[in-house]
């Protein structure tokens, strides 16, 4: 569920237009023959920098490649539009594991996920980031009020994401999956983003699978044996995913 609410995080911070704008002017989100690779290298960031630690080789590695990647663009990528992408890394898996995982998350797990994502945006040369989890919701709250709105930038990327998610569904159930896809966003969300309200059947049929899943995982599942982030180097240094969720590209990392 930490990873599913981290992909939600990415769409989320679709509602940002300065984000969007950026992101529509070079492509790489919008593009049908790009996304997908965009989506599995960035798979591949998060899992070095989350799993191998920051401090480790690896995650060092993903660091200041992500930080080079950023540095090309300058002042068009502000800090207060980095703090609000950091956050949601932060907030929207906490939000979505205390709704539907198997338990809630204690309040040392949620600080100790803020103190992680912060010494990140700190070695990202992000300044001003809050200093508790507490400041961080309340920073964020207000940075969406001034800084979430509608824009066709914003609507593209959603869509294009849409469509990447949708690929292999088979056309007759598109157009179901596609309620059901909506149906994860938030509602305020959805307007920033351009995209219809679902059904009431679709919010429910998500609750009730959700619900289903804990209760199963909490009282008969084993705890994991293994890291959920499974990424491993290739014969040419390349890093990819071993499971790959959209296509089968090598990370440049």
């Amino acid at each position: 569920m930490w990873g599913f609410g981290t992909q939600w995080a990415l769409v989320k911070s679709y509602g940002i237009p300065g984000g969007t704008k950026l992101l529509v002017q070079t492509r790489q989100l919008t593009d049908e023959a790009t996304v997908g690779k965009q989506a599995e290298d960035t798979g591949v960031f998060m899992g070095e920098i989350l799993v191998s630690g920051i401090d480790s080789d690896r995650g060092m590695q993903a660091l200041a490649k992500m930080n080079w990647l950023h540095r090309r663009y300058g002042t068009k990528i502000t800090n207060g539009d980095m703090i609000h992408t950091l956050a949601l890394f932060v907030l929207e898996p906490q939000r979505w594991i205390d709704a539907y995982e198997w338990r809630r998350l204690t309040q040392l797990e949620k600080d100790a996920a803020f103190a992680y994502w912060r010494e990140i945006g700190n070695r990202m040369g992000m300044k001003d980031i809050p200093d508790t989890l507490e400041d961080l919701k309340v920073w964020t709250a207000a940075y969406e009020k001034w800084h979430m709105y509608y824009s066709h930038d914003n609507r593209l990327c959603a869509e294009t994401t849409i469509n990447l998610f949708l690929r292999d569904t088979p056309r007759p159930l598109r157009g179901v999956m596609r309620k059901v896809f909506v149906a994860f966003v938030e509602p305020h969300v959805r307007e920033t983003l351009g995209v219809e309200n679902p059904p009431t059947w679709a919010e429910y049929l998500i609750l009730g699978i959700f619900k289903s899943r804990a209760f199963p995982i909490r009282h008969f599942y084993l705890p994991r044996y293994q890291c959920p982030f499974d990424v491993e180097r290739s014969a040419n240094g390349r890093l990819h995913r071993k499971k790959y969720l959209f296509e089968p590209w090598r990370s440049t990392l």
